[in-house]
Formats: C-alpha cells, structure tokens, sequence
C-alpha cells in the first residue's frame, strides 16, 4: 500500500509530492485496495483531485453503486477508472442515479460489435430539453 516513503510517492500533476494530510492516504490506500494499479490511481487523482476529499465510505457507496447497475466487480473497477469523477458524487435517496448538487449521473447499457457497452449519462435537475436555455437578466444600462 501507499506510505509516506519517497520511493512510494505518487506522481501527479507534473510533480512527485506527498499527500499533505493523512486523510489522502486513507482514499489511495482503498483504491490501491481494488486492484487498480498505482499509475491508474495517479491518473483517476491528477483528473479529479475532489477524490482525496471524499470519505472513503463515500467512495465505498458509489462502487456498491455502480456494482448495483449489473457490473461485475471486475467491470465496476475498470468503470470508476475511466470515470474517475463520479467518485465525487453521492447515491440518490431512492437509488436509481448518482447525485451532486443539481448534477446528476446514471449509466447507460448498449450493444457494440456484439459486445455489452456502458455509458455514462449526464444530466441537470431540473434542465428543459423542448426550448432554449433561459438568457440571463442583461445588466443595467448606465445612465
């Protein structure tokens, strides 16, 4: 696992640096402990630093999250790899998407060359689809 040796440090965003706090090890630590190998952590972590803000049984409900939608472990792993940002959100109450603020996520099955695809659907509560986006309200004009 993860420790404060240099020989240890992970290299992200240009520089090898610790971890400031303790708390960061915590989440590295998990994420090393579902087999993801080290450089793939750098990568999930220099893409999306809220990671090492999270609470790792936050992170652990998103996995079990993921895992619900029909992913094997295997397929959840390789998942939050390549979407490392929805590690940044929460379950929903009744569980159905992720959720953070009014920004919402959920995944999307499909086929491609006979093989089973996931995708990643994005969404704003409360965002209309049938009319433009509302304009701002325009300054005030000098008098």
């Amino acid at each position: 696992m993860f420790s404060r040796k240099t020989t240890d440090c992970l290299y992200i965003d240009n520089y090898t640096d610790y971890c400031i706090c303790m708390h960061a090890f915590v989440q590295i630590n998990y994420l090393l402990s579902l087999g993801i190998p080290t450089h793939r952590v750098e990568n999930m972590v220099s893409i999306c630093k809220g990671i090492l803000g999270r609470e790792v049984s936050d992170l652990e409900n998103v996995l079990h999250w993921v895992k619900k939608q029909n992913l094997s472990d295997e397929r959840a792993v390789e998942f939050i790899q390549a979407n490392p940002t929805i590690l940044t959100y929460s379950p929903s109450p009744d569980g159905s998407y992720l959720m953070k603020g009014k920004a919402r996520v959920s995944l999307s099955f499909g086929e491609r060359n006979d093989q089973k695809v996931v995708g990643l659907v994005q969404w704003r509560e409360g965002a209309a689809f049938k009319g433009p986006p509302v304009a701002p309200t325009p300054p005030c004009p000098r008098t």
